[in-house]
């Protein structure tokens, strides 16, 4: 998981960022019933720091359209940003301290599965292979 904002917020100036620095800023996260926010208020909540100044929303196509054109952040896997990076309509800061690791888990069977969840995996799939040579 990464925290995203467009590329000329104010915050991207910096090569890092504390979470009392970001906790000022506003959020716009997915819906609480969701893990990934369960984990971001939590990782809030482990430096005593209350996450109070957000809006949530059920679409991370959503949550991606509101942080290009505002100066709201929101944390995401990076997979799911990893295309608008590539064209440089959002950004992603390095923050203090790390991010939980968050990681996702399927089960693919690819005769019933659709197409679109076979690309989806085999994007998944070289995002992961990509970050292993990274390393």
């Amino acid at each position: 998981m990464v925290l995203a904002l467009k590329p000329t917020h104010p915050l991207k100036k910096y090569g890092q960022v504390t979470l009392p620095v970001i906790s000022a800023h506003q959020f716009v996260i997915p819906r609480t019933k969701n893990a990934m926010t369960q984990i971001v208020q939590k990782y809030f909540s482990s430096q005593n720091i209350e996450l109070s100044n957000f809006m949530e929303i059920n679409s991370a196509d959503a949550i991606k359209h509101i942080v290009k054109t505002t100066n709201m952040l929101t944390f995401l896997p990076e997979m799911i940003i990893q295309d608008d990076i590539a064209k440089g309509e959002l950004a992603t800061l390095p923050i203090s301290p790390d991010l939980p690791y968050f990681e996702m888990s399927m089960i693919y069977e690819s005769q019933t599965s659709s197409t679109i969840m076979h690309n989806f995996l085999m994007k998944k799939l070289q995002l992961i292979i990509k970050n292993v040579y990274k390393r």
